[in-house]
């Protein structure tokens, strides 16, 4: 598997020097682009982020529910997968 990069945004942006010599017209455009996919990528990462609490709550829900009624075994599988996934997704986060 590739490594994987940070997609930090920057690169859409043109350098200062780049919009200087462009029309102002043309330089609104780039920039309405720009903010348009900064937009974007943070409603997706909220979206994420909102589905990654909904799961992990319900593997917390399941947890105490198997725990209530006497499976042990089963409920530290689904809390440990649940612990696992999340911090493999923490340390992906910061590669």
């Amino acid at each position: 598997m590739a490594p994987r990069t940070k997609n930090t945004g920057l690169a859409l942006l043109p350098s200062t020097q780049q919009l200087a010599g462009l029309s102002e017209e043309k330089t609104k455009l780039i920039l309405d682009v720009v903010n348009k996919v900064n937009e974007r990528e943070t409603w997706h990462g909220t979206i994420r982020m909102v589905i990654a609490g909904c799961c992990f709550s319900m593997c917390v829900a399941s947890f105490t529910y198997l725990v209530m009624n006497g499976h042990e075994k089963a409920a530290a599988v689904v809390l440990g997968v649940t612990v696992l996934g999340v911090v493999g997704q923490m340390i992906n986060a910061r590669i």
